[in-house]
């Protein structure tokens, strides 16, 4: 056969519909169409009589091409090439790496890791209070950024996402919690966090530079940490002058744990049914709550005791995933996020055929698809 001509390239979610042309005097009596990775491992190959076929989970975030060749009796013919082309999707999670404070706690720097292949064009850098309120937005392109004129003497929480064409990725929250101290007025503070996520972040109590006469917990039903301690004893990451506490590990004189976020997320997939069973692992968790993402909108949520949940009636032709978040007395870790699948709407292999006769032998046969 003669090699086909215009070879174009539609994308659909995790689906590339390729076309092309063929108008040469040898006839081709099939076209063998080939997806693949310039640079890469990835190879998928489907064999069509038309001119027209799809090809279906296809990787994201990498640079893919389509090359197309006729075939008859004689041989196989010359095959032509599509242009690239790229199946993006949502950015992915980045990295919170340092929340780092200036001597006069004026300014602080946030700075992120991104490395995934989904490409960012911006991140959205957001400041919350301990009530979840925001505090402070800021955009930007590259990796990090200072953060000024920020409230002193409460508790900060810092989150970072992603955003490109697709729409916008997880938000990471920074595992440390930034107090900025008054430099007229020092913080005395616990450690602890609230329980009540929506009430996050340390006790804290103003102090004179000589002495504390007392520093407690506010969680009503616990006693009193500590009473009569000294600075030195109350508060050992605040200094005399200005400063920033950042941090969430336990210390001593931390009260509980919070939970981890779950691992070994993994999916049981039925395509044909459209059912789905997500399990995980754990250690300390009283229960779990597992979202349910179509798209990028959390669409249901569902809480659990156990560490597996199977969902139904899935939509068809959307990216799916699922978020599973640990839950404890203490509070609520990060979302643990699943693999992406697809339920497409045809699927070949999900096709049964039966037949049936009439009483009547001398009737065709009837033949049932579903």
């Amino acid at each position: 056969p003669f090699p086909p001509k215009s070879v174009r390239v539609t994308m659909q979610a995790r689906l590339a519909v390729v076309t092309w042309e063929y108008d040469g005097a040898c006839a081709a009596t099939g076209f063998r169409v080939t997806a693949y990775e310039p640079r890469g491992s990835f190879s998928k190959t489907v064999e069509t009589t038309s001119l027209r076929t799809q090809i279906s989970d296809l990787p994201q975030c990498v640079t893919l091409l389509v090359s197309v060749l006729g075939y008859n009796l004689v041989g196989i013919g010359p095959k032509v090439e599509s242009s690239t082309f790229r199946i993006d999707k949502v950015p992915r999670s980045p990295v919170i790496l340092d929340l780092r404070t200036a001597p006069d706690a004026s300014v602080v720097m946030v700075s992120w890791d991104y490395d995934h292949d989904c490409a960012v064009a911006e991140f959205t850098v957001t400041v919350y209070d301990s009530n979840k309120e925001i505090v402070s937005t800021l955009e930007t392109s590259e990796h990090e950024i200072r953060l000024h004129d920020l409230p002193k003497n409460v508790a900060l929480f810092v989150g970072v996402q992603g955003h490109n064409s697709i729409g916008s990725g997880p938000e990471v929250m920074a595992k440390q919690a930034i107090i900025l101290a008054d430099p007229i007025a020092p913080l005395a503070f616990t450690g602890s966090m609230s329980r009540d996520q929506s009430q996050m972040g340390p006790s804290m109590i103003q102090m004179n530079r000589t002495s504390v006469p007392r520093v407690e917990r506010s969680s009503p039903d616990r006693p009193p940490l500590a009473q009569n301690q000294t600075p030195e004893q109350a508060n050992s990451c605040v200094s005399q002058d200005a400063g920033v506490c950042a941090q969430r590990r336990n210390e001593t004189k931390m009260e509980g744990n919070f939970p981890e976020p779950p691992s070994n997320v993994a999916l049981q997939i039925d395509r044909c049914k459209g059912v789905v069973t997500v399990s995980w692992t754990h250690d300390n968790a009283t229960s779990f709550t597992v979202h349910f993402y179509s798209g990028i909108e959390i669409t249901t949520e569902k809480s659990t005791e156990r560490k597996t949940m199977t969902f139904v009636n899935l939509p068809r032709d959307l990216p799916l995933h699922m978020g599973i978040v640990a839950n404890n007395e203490y509070g609520t870790s990060l979302e643990a996020p699943s693999a992406e699948f697809y339920i497409l709407s045809y699927t070949l292999s999900c096709i049964s055929v039966w037949f049936s006769r009439e009483t009547d032998p001398n009737l065709p046969f009837m033949m049932f698809f579903n």
